[in-house]
């Protein structure tokens, strides 16, 4: 279990220094006394491998609850199939209920995203839930029961990473490593 735990920690911050990466500096922030200067020792400067090093300061951060964003795949707004813990609860009428945004939805808005001059997507959770509770829907992402896989109404593994690969190839092709 620890070592699951420890893959999926992992697997959770590439996610977000993926999503960070490729975005530029704001500010002429230095970031070891919070002090503005001239530019020459900006981060702006520093060749993107260094993005590790980069103040998180310096990014504008766009909060994403995935299923209220947008639906980019319909196929997927009733979660698993049928007779799954993950399947059913859209409603688009309820606000409690799943209204079908995904994926695919966050990565159609990402010019949109980009224009604003977001440079770090932070979503909602988005792994598998138990769709459906005596308490309500599973939406917003906190009612996980899988760790490993993304919950089929946000789409798959596969689709957060064509979104994390589109956002870094938007910002100019660089690559995390």
């Amino acid at each position: 279990m620890i070592q699951k735990t420890s893959k999926i920690t992992m697997a959770f911050t590439a996610i977000l220094l993926a999503l960070t990466a490729c975005s530029p500096s704001l500010n002429n922030r230095d970031p070891n006394s919070g002090a503005t200067n001239s530019g020459e020792n900006s981060n702006a400067a520093q060749p993107q491998s260094s993005y590790l090093k980069r103040d998180v300061r310096e990014d504008v951060f766009y909060f994403v609850m995935p299923d209220r964003f947008n639906n980019g795949d319909v196929s997927n707004d009733s979660g698993a199939p049928k007779g799954s813990i993950s399947h059913g609860g859209l409603d688009t009428t309820s606000k409690w209920a799943f209204h079908g945004g995904d994926m695919a939805g966050i990565e159609q808005k990402l010019d949109y995203l980009k224009s604003m001059g977001i440079t770090a997507i932070w979503m909602t959770p988005i792994l598998r839930n138990k769709a459906v509770q005596k308490g309500g829907f599973a939406h917003h992402g906190y009612w996980i029961v899988d760790f490993t896989e993304i919950d089929p109404h946000f789409g798959s593994n596969a689709d957060l990473k064509r979104l994390i690969e589109f956002w870094i190839s938007k910002c100019g092709g660089r690559r995390v490593l």
